[in-house]
């Protein structure tokens, strides 16, 4: 009673069988796509099966097919069973791919299949440039140190190609991690280039990158051990301190009371202007840089908080002409470089950062060797004019 009920059924699937039962041949195994630069890379494992000589892909909707006939021994599509095969001038798109092995005694295998996607011009075109913060010439061997913003989404570093002191072309490579960048010996005269690079995916096997830039502005600050005093006939007294130390290192950025101002720089500040017969006599000195220079930017700090001889209202004149200018101190050849007003801007943050001058056009920006500062308002009151810096500091293009 339960045997034929059983043989009944058995003949239920004859039908399927008669021709013979199918044999399938080993698929590809842990089969993995990398995306390219038009381009995808395919890699799979074949099984320990010397009879399979073939593989066949397809994609786009199987309208499109590469066939891989191969020497298990000898072919250099195989290392350690491991098929890899690059399929190149691929349209920028999405692709999804299949992989049929196929064996010497007419089997085939179950497919494989896997996406990837190839990238070009439509993916170049959305990236931008991590930014560039500054480019600083830090002493005279020509060292140059570049500060990097924040890194960018997908991207892996930067490339910067410069020309060193022995004419040859140098680049280097600064991964995402890392915000500095130096440029041993880097001759400045010549332009300093840099682009970002960037992969899609992790696994990507192209490195894509931005079009290459000038560094628009290479800075040096000017060597203090250069500065010096100029001084004109019409240079107004010293109160106290010497000019040095307006460049000997220490700066006051402490706003306190009771002297608590001399923080860093002490009490070597440098105080200038009208005797206590005349204090409408203004605060008047001139400094030498040393060299003819293009400024960028220059920083004034103070040294008394927001009173005294701290200058609210000053002029800053530069020399343009060549050679030095005549020490009567004639007005005429003194051009005005910046007119400078903190009324009404006296912070915390704004004594300890101190004035900061820029020109940040280099185009138009001043070429001068000699600098002259005058002060027309302090803030004592009244019209007194003496003035008083803990440090100046210049910083000029290259």
């Amino acid at each position: 009673m339960i045997f034929f009920p059983s043989c009944t059924d058995l003949d239920g699937y004859r039908e399927f069988i008669e021709n013979g039962e199918i044999t399938y041949t080993g698929t590809a195994i842990n089969l993995t796509a990398y995306s390219g630069n038009h381009r995808i890379k395919l890699t799979y494992g074949l099984i320990r099966n010397p009879n399979i000589y073939k593989s066949v892909i397809h994609w786009n909707a199987r309208k499109d097919s590469i066939v891989l006939e191969f020497d298990r021994e000898s072919s250099e599509l195989i290392e350690n069973d491991t098929l890899t095969y690059i399929l190149t001038d691929l349209p920028e798109a999405s692709y999804a791919f299949e992989v049929q092995n196929f064996d010497k005694l007419g089997n085939f295998s179950v497919p494989a299949s896997i996406t990837s996607k190839a990238y070009g011009e439509k993916y170049i075109a959305t990236l931008y440039d991590r930014s560039l913060l500054s480019a600083d010439a830090i002493n005279r061997e020509g060292d140059v140190k570049m500060i990097w913003g924040d890194s960018t989404i997908n991207s892996v570093g930067i490339e910067v190609k410069y020309t060193d002191l022995s004419n040859r072309q140098i680049n280097l490579y600064i991964p995402n991690k890392e915000t500095e960048l130096l440029l041993k010996g880097c001759n400045t005269s010549e332009p300093i280039f840099y682009h970002t690079l960037y992969k899609p995916v992790e696994n990507c096997i192209d490195t894509f990158a931005t079009p290459f830039v000038q560094v628009e502005k290479v800075v040096a600050a000017l060597d203090p051990s250069l500065f010096s005093e100029y001084r004109c006939d019409n240079d107004s007294p010293i109160i106290a301190g010497t000019m040095s130390n307006l460049w000997n290192g220490l700066r006051s950025v402490t706003n306190g009371n009771n002297y608590e101002w001399a923080d860093e720089a002490g009490w070597a500040d440098y105080n200038t202007g009208g005797t206590d017969d005349n204090l409408q006599v203004p605060g008047v000195f001139t400094v030498d840089l040393g060299i003819k220079a293009k400024l960028l930017r220059i920083r004034f700090n103070f040294y008394w908080p927001w009173q005294n001889a701290c200058p609210k209202r000053y002029e800053i004149y530069g020399y343009l002409g060549n050679g030095a200018p005549d020490k009567n101190g004639d007005w005429s050849q003194w051009t005005k470089l910046k007119e400078i007003d903190n009324t009404g801007t006296e912070t915390n943050e704004h004594y300890a950062e101190g004035d900061n001058i820029y020109f940040e056009d280099k185009a138009t920006a001043p070429e001068v060797q000699y600098l002259r500062v005058k002060c027309l308002e302090n803030y004592s009151g009244g019209q007194h004019t003496r003035i008083s810096f803990s440090e100046i500091a210049f910083w000029a293009y290259l």
